[in-house]
């Protein structure tokens, strides 16, 4: 998968995503480049059989600028949330 730029994390490192048994979260500076990493998650998904399920993801958005962000999978947008059901923030 190609690397999307995210915020500074530690020691000039870079975290785009956060993986877990079987659920990944990714991570952007902004509404494109999460599109931009959805897109390239589902790509390489679909090239191994794996699919994203449109019904168990979510979409959160952090920061002053919390405004409603539109992501979709195969032109279904995703839910938008306000609390991660998986960090339980």
């Amino acid at each position: 998968m190609r690397q999307t730029e995210t915020e500074r994390w530690y020691n000039e490192e870079r975290l785009a995503d956060l993986d877990f048994a079987d659920d990944i979260a990714l991570l952007a500076q902004d509404e494109e480049k999460l599109q931009e990493a959805t897109t390239n998650l589902n790509s390489e998904a679909t090239m191994i059989g794996l699919r994203i399920s449109v019904e168990k993801s979510k979409v959160m958005s952090i920061g002053s600028n919390n405004a409603h962000t539109v992501i979709s999978v195969d032109a279904k947008q995703l839910e938008t949330v306000n609390k991660s059901p998986i960090l339980e923030v």
